[in-house]
């Protein structure tokens, strides 16, 4: 009877699987993390934040959380700035994320989710500014912030993403960061892209390993593009 329900389905172009039962493996991202989070709180940085709409599923999912939100582009703080300014649970901060203080130049695009320090390898997009701005490091902004952990890092840099872990070296490899939500691309979207390869092996290197991936882009002639990939840290047992 299940295997001719799923031929039946599979006529019409569709699948049928069975949900995982494992509540990490939620489908819903904020729901997968909630049981390694204390219940409406924790701790919640938004790298590449834009204009705010992984602020705003955290607000929904844990209204207690205090959330770091880092954004260089002047356009979309600006935007940021006026919807959160007087949240107090959300320190807003336009500055970008990186392996190292330093300056870097921001390219803007008139769609501002391709806005990034590194060059696009192909877009239709229109190249709007580019300004020189400031890049910390996750270690020193916790370190004179009295940030002692993280429950959830996600970073969302476009290409950027294993130099923004870069620069958690020390709360990585010190289990300070439960989790890492991050971008991973799978073909040339920037010139000098960090490669999924790169940034796996950093995040297995700081004993953390992959959960699932989400929402999956495709190319037009159906190859992997890009998704968002989940880690957990999970201490080895060292001999």
């Amino acid at each position: 009877m299940r295997k001719t329900l799923k031929k039946f389905i599979k006529s019409f172009g569709y699948k049928l699987t069975r949900l995982p039962q494992a509540p990490l493996l939620n489908e819903n991202f904020w729901l997968a993390v909630r049981g390694d989070i204390e219940e409406s709180q924790g701790v919640f940085f938004d790298v590449g934040a834009n204009y705010g709409q992984t602020i705003d599923q955290i607000k929904m999912h844990y209204p207690l959380a205090a959330i770091f939100s880092f954004e260089p582009s002047s356009s979309c703080f600006k935007i940021l700035n006026d919807k959160y300014s007087l949240d107090k649970k959300i320190s807003l901060n336009p500055i970008g994320l990186g392996a190292r203080k330093e300056f870097q130049v921001l390219t803007e695009y008139n769609w501002s989710p391709l806005n990034s320090f590194l060059e696009r390898n192909y877009t239709e997009a229109e190249v709007i500014a580019q300004s020189e701005v400031e890049v910390e490091t996750i270690d020193h902004y916790c370190a004179t912030h009295g940030i002692a952990k993280i429950d959830v890092l996600k970073t969302d840099t476009e290409g950027f993403d294993l130099e923004v872990l870069k620069g958690a070296s020390e709360m990585l490899k010190k289990g300070k960061i439960k989790f890492v939500l991050t971008e991973v691309f799978f073909n040339l979207n920037y010139i000098g892209q960090n490669s999924f390869g790169d940034l796996y092996n950093y995040l297995l290197d700081a004993d953390f390993e992959l959960v699932r991936f989400y929402d999956f882009v495709y190319t037009p002639d159906g190859r992997a593009s890009k998704t968002d990939a989940l880690f957990k840290y999970n201490p080895k047992t060292k001999p």
